[in-house]
């Protein structure tokens, strides 16, 4: 036998004979396995944050230089407060005494405190026995110590559950001794020194058998296997807690251990399920409620060999929970109770997520606008700790090779178990609470600002393996049709998915299911709030009391809109999400021009890849920043809203990209918003569209035309629709006006005289929405009258029926609304009709033009001055924006501006029925008796009404002659002389301005419905020349 197969002898009669010492006199049966003095540690690794060497490995090779050399952890650890200094001559005592002020035992003489301090009676004799052959070397010395020390847990007299809470003592112990040693380690200056080679030694040895510990190895009878000792002192306060770098040690030597796994899975499995259980039970409102999820982020982020190896990322997506299969799969609220990251994201501040933050808001004791702000910002700043933690918990687990495509997989598979989110009315016990998915959207927002849209590829929509399937979504500019015949015939590339595409294409979506949502609920909410407003105001003007459930339910949507206003409306929240936006437009433009600097017009047929994205990712954009605009302006600023006044301007000139004219309408609205007296906060952002040179060559055309196409948007409130959005025109279209670059657009689209032009088209519209927003706004001033005179009659009024009072009142509340409305729309329109003619008067006076102006114009004189004009006195016009003064004045300049030549005149005397001289008699004297206009405005008016005087004389004889025409000369559908005939498909001939007037407002021809444009229309060359020759035999050419 050798020399060191003797000493390796000796060393096994010695363990077996402490063990022997340890047990005869405390009569203890350890089940399991038996701790043994030889204790399993990691052996060195490079890149370790920790390495402890065994035990029973001579001290000159513990202690050798590589392993002196051991990298400083990453962790800072946590400070002792209540643990008084060593002495400063530590340097200079013995390392026993060193050992007793850690371990809080003696077994050799020294000169320390012995208050609360034990004594190791074993280890005592055996040094006492054998001498300097009693321990090998220091390592054998500590693991000695610690464990007869632990063995002395078990003296006490046993309890319910004896071994579980020895285990919890021991654990204390341990970590108490691991921050005195920090102490005594921060006292040493020279680490190569003896005291510094034994404090290194003890943290090893202290790791290990906390792991020995923790794994069970030291209880006698343990059922339970739930719940970790460590608990009390991961979640306990700073003073107390485990030390990060002790727990960081420990992560490593559970990993080292055993490479399958084995005592990792014992050791932080019942960790990371107390942490699920624990944090189900908190709200922001709780105190304590981040230590949860920054112990989670913590582990997570221990890291080993070149750092991409994370134990407990390892461990975290083996967790049984971490994506059950089944049901939980098909629901978005499921998802988020039974997966194991679900309760770590559930924080939530929304008063419908939690009951504690409802009642919190709903306290009579929350009396101000000021304290519910304050709650409010509270919230948030716990929300945002809580989401920077899970932010580091999910960074880290995508930067763990071993766990990055189970991460990816989680993701999609939430935000599908999600999908229903993005309906209007989804049923929200089904789907994921909105705090759930916004604190998922910090994440992805905080992954995607590190993602380089120049590497995102943009054919990921037209791939079939995609995690996150588009294939319910609308697409922008194709059918589902058309996409799949591009996926067909198009060459995918077939190599797997980078991870920046997929994290920017999912970050989308999850945009698309938790920021539009809210929106659309805060601006719900914000209807309903208005909506109970004019209700109590109703009832004051019924001079009924107020329901108290309209007062209780009025105070509990206050309350509702300073929760939202706090969480949905928050500046920082609102600032990351325009940023995102921005380069998400940014990445759109790159798609339509692969220079960046787009230039117009763009082809005719838009690119694929942008076709075949999902609208969302338009509408999602134009969405957000119409409800900044109306909610919070504060946050949108120039640089972020560059990107996006290009892609409006682009799109708005090439409106066949979008296949949704609802979507088109919308970024017009978004322009709308940020006007001069619509938007008071930032002028800057309207300046954008301005003075972009994109826009100064495009906008006024591109907003006439749509102007023109929203007549038929094709929903099913179509004809209300399309005023909302010509409204936002009219503005938009005014503002353009008073600019010179943008006027000379107009001045250009007007110069194209051809049938059915653009320019004409849009004075066409002008003329219908004039006609019919004025007309019901007289009409519903004259009920308002009638209704405000039956009140004044007191004694009439009060003679009702109560219902009947009722009935009128309720009635009268609609009709101011509607005429508020309309008036609003009539005035801004006929304001657009006013600036227009008085600069570009031909297109107006066109023969198939002039005739709806005139008849307009007329009408609405009448309306004004004619003998019923008395029934539209009405108490404050004011309040329902009327001024027949303005209107009057309005209508006047305009038979002013078209007045030159005869067209106009000989249009007015034409329409019989609303022409009559004593209407402009009486209209002059209002002008003169109002100060409506100046002296010499309403001389050139009195001499228009003059010409057409002059004109109605020329006109009745012309009739005369003409009383006889030939019916083949008669245009079919207004039974006039015809001055231009020409045939239709159908073989009908008509006149020319008849029957553009009607292409103008139609497709279809009057006669069989078949499709019909002006192109179609062939001139009846034979007819013409005959009808010229029976006019000039009668004197009239």
């Amino acid at each position: 036998m050798s020399s060191e197969q003797s000493e390796e002898l000796s060393r096994d009669e010695m363990r077996r004979r402490r063990l022997e010492r340890l047990q005869r006199p405390n009569q203890l049966s350890v089940s399991g396995t038996q701790p043994s003095a030889r204790t399993p540690s990691p052996s060195p690794s490079k890149g370790s944050q920790v390495t402890v060497t065994s035990p029973t490995s001579p001290l000159k090779d513990s202690l050798s230089s590589d392993i002196l050399a051991t990298p400083s952890s990453s962790v800072e650890p946590m400070e002792l407060s209540s643990y008084d200094t060593p002495p400063t001559s530590l340097q200079s005592a013995p390392p026993h005494s060193l050992l007793s002020r850690v371990f809080r035992v003696y077994y050799t003489p020294v000169s320390v405190d012995e208050r609360e301090i034990v004594e190791l009676n074993s280890l005592r004799g055996n040094i006492e026995n054998n001498g300097d052959t009693a321990f090998v070397d220091y390592s054998d010395l500590v693991s000695q110590l610690l464990m007869e020390r632990l063995f002395l847990f078990h003296q006490a007299t046993p309890t319910h559950d004896h071994a579980s809470s020895k285990r919890k003592e021991m654990v204390s112990y341990l970590i108490e001794s691991y921050n005195r040693l920090i102490l005594e380690d921060r006292h040493i200056k020279d680490k190569t020194s003896l005291r510094g080679e034994v404090i290194f030694i003890c943290k090893g040895m202290i790791t290990s058998f906390l792991s020995s510990v923790l794994c069970g190895n030291f209880d006698t009878d343990s059922k339970d296997t739930n719940n970790s000792a460590l608990m009390p002192h991961l979640l306990c306060h700073p003073s107390s807690c485990m030390p990060l770098d002790l727990l960081s040690e420990l992560v490593l030597f559970c990993h080292n251990e055993e490479p399958s796994g084995e005592t990792l899975k014992k050791v932080f499995s019942p960790v990371l399920s107390c942490l699920h259980e624990t944090v189900k039970r908190y709200t922001p409102l709780t105190e304590g409620c981040l230590v949860p999820v920054s112990v989670l982020a913590s582990l997570c982020e221990i890291k080993i060999a070149n750092g991409s190896l994370r134990p407990i990322c390892q461990l975290v997506v083996n967790n049984e929970r971490w994506l059950p299969l089944g049901e939980s799969s098909k629901s978005g609220r499921k998802f988020q109770n039974e997966t194991f990251l679900g309760p770590f994201l559930s924080l939530s501040g929304f008063v419908e997520d939690s009951v504690e933050v409802k009642n919190h808001y709903l306290s009579e004791s929350l009396s101000s606008a000021h304290e519910a702000h304050s709650l409010g910002m509270a919230i948030v700043q716990t929300l945002n700790a809580s989401r920077e933690e899970m932010f580091k918990v999910i960074h880290s687990l995508l930067r763990c090779t071993e766990t990055r495509d189970s991460t990816l997989n989680y993701l999609s598979q939430l935000l599908i178990a999600n999908s229903k989110k993005s309906q209007l009315l989804s049923d929200r016990r089904l789907v994921s609470t909105d705090g759930f998915m916004l604190n998922l959207l910090h994440i992805m927002q905080q992954l995607n600002n590190k993602v380089k849209t120049s590497t995102v590829d943009a054919q990921y929509v037209l791939r079939s393996d995609c995690r996150v399937p588009f294939t319910q979504e609308t697409r922008l500019g194709c059918s589902e049709k058309q996409l799949e015949e591009w996926k067909r015939v198009k060459e995918i590339s077939s190599k797997p998915v980078k991870f920046p595409t997929e994290c920017f294409f999912m970050t989308a979506e999850c945009h698309h299911l938790s920021v539009s949502p809210v929106i659309r609920r805060y601006k719900q909410g914000m209807r309903d709030i208005r909506q109970l407003s004019q209700m109590i105001e109703e009832s004051r003007l019924l001079q009924r009391p107020v329901p108290d459930k309209a007062k209780e339910r009025y105070q509990v949507m206050a309350r509702w809109k300073s929760n939202w206003d706090s969480l949905v409306a928050d500046r920082e929240f609102l600032h990351q999400c325009s940023h995102y936006y921005s380069t998400c437009t940014q990445w759109m433009i790159s798609l339509l021009s692969s220079d960046n600097d787009p230039s117009l017009p763009l082809p005719k047929t838009p690119p694929q890849t942008f076709a075949g994205l999902p609208e969302f990712f338009l509408e999602d954009m134009t969405d957000f920043y119409i409800f900044c605009s109306q909610f919070s302006p504060a946050v949108l600023d120039e640089s972020s809203f560059i990107p996006v006044t290009v892609l409006t301007v682009l799109l708005l000139a090439t409106p066949k990209y979008i296949n949704n004219p609802y979507l088109t309408a919308k970024l017009a609205e978004l322009i709308f918003l940020n006007t001069p007296g619509v938007q008071d906060y930032n002028h800057t952002l309207f300046d954008l569209f301005l003075s972009h040179p994109l826009s100064t060559s495009s906008l006024a055309s591109s907003l006439m035309r749509l102007y023109i196409d929203c007549e038929n948007m094709g929903g099913s409130n179509e004809f209300y629709d399309k005023f909302s959005v010509r409204y936002h025109l009219s503005v938009i279209l005014r503002l353009l006006w008073e600019n010179p670059e943008h006027r000379r657009t107009f001045l250009s689209e007007s110069s194209n005289s051809r049938d059915g032009a653009p320019f004409v088209r849009f004075v066409n519209m002008l003329i219908n929405d004039t006609t019919f927003l004025l007309d019901e706004s007289l009409d519903t001033l004259k009920s308002i009258h009638e209704t405000q005179e039956a009140m004044k009659d007191e004694r009439g009024w009060a003679s009702q029926p109560q219902s009947m009072q009722d009935s009128r009142l309720h009635q009268l509340a609609q009709d101011e609304r509607q005429c508020r409305s309309y008036l609003t729309l009539a005035t801004e329109t006929l304001t657009t009709f006013h600036y227009l003619s008085k600069e570009i008067q031909q297109p107006f006076l066109r023969p198939e033009m002039v005739v709806r102006v005139s008849s307009m114009l007329n009408f609405n004189l009448q309306q004004l001055c004619g003998p019923k004009c008395s029934g539209l006195k009405v108490e404050e016009p004011e309040k329902y924006n009327f001024s027949p003064k303005t209107l009057l004045d309005l209508l006047t300049d305009i038979y002013l501006h078209l007045s030159d030549g005869d067209g106009l005149a000989r249009a007015i005397v034409m329409d019989d029925r609303s022409y009559r001289k004593e209407l402009f008699d009486q209209c002059i004297r209002i002008l003169y008796n109002r100060g409506i206009k100046s002296k010499e405005a309403i001389e050139r008016f009195q001499a228009f009404v003059q010409k057409v005087e002059a004109e109605a004389v020329v006109c009745m004889r012309q009739e005369i002659v003409i009383s006889d025409v030939p019916d083949e000369f008669k245009d079919p559908i207004m039974d006039t002389l015809m001055n231009d005939p020409v045939q239709l498909p159908s073989g009908v001939i008509v006149d020319r301005p008849v029957i553009v007037r009607h292409l103008l407002n139609s497709s279809q021809d009057p006669f069989n419905r078949q499709r019909l444009t002006i192109d179609m229309l062939q001139p009846a060359t034979e007819l013409l020349g005959r009808i010229n020759k029976w006019k000039a035999d009668r004197g009239l050419i």
